[in-house]
């Protein structure tokens, strides 16, 4: 093969890559950081590309994300957020294993300036999230500290 032919191939696909790193619009931090981590956790990498693509308020988004206990994008999915369960039954009125919401779902997206919460406001530098998504729930520590 034309070695000019391969370059090319190679340009395109960069590119298609580069187009899906992108975050769509509405998408939330949970939705995109696992949509990205199929390239791999590269540190803060894809939390830094999220910030960007947001209003210059998001400033604040990674000390948020670290304040909750990620240092690198796979943390976001291990340490900040679970996904929502869902269970059905068979027809026979047996539980299904619980499978998570995002598995069956695209990201149900949040709207400009407004929390998960629905409070209103500019929505940068909190950790906005759909309803595919929950906080992780914190334990401030053992109870003798």
């Amino acid at each position: 093969m034309d070695g000019k032919f391969l370059g090319t191939q190679h340009r395109i696909v960069a590119l298609e890559a580069a187009d899906h790193a992108e975050p769509r619009p509405f998408e939330c931090l949970p939705c995109y950081v696992r949509r990205m981590l199929r390239s791999g956790c590269r540190g803060m990498h894809w939390i830094a590309a999220y910030r960007a693509a947001r209003p210059p308020g998001a400033l604040l988004l990674a000390r948020a994300v670290v304040e909750l206990g990620a240092s690198c994008d796979c943390e976001v999915i291990e340490s900040v957020y679970e996904p929502r369960m869902f269970q059905t039954r068979t027809d026979d009125g047996e539980y299904i294993r619980p499978r998570p919401l995002v598995d069956i779902h695209a990201c149900h997206g949040v709207g400009p300036g407004v929390d998960s919460g629905g409070a209103s406001g500019t929505g940068a530098d909190r950790l906005d999230h759909c309803e595919l998504w929950e906080p992780k729930v914190r334990h401030p520590g053992p109870p003798w500290t």
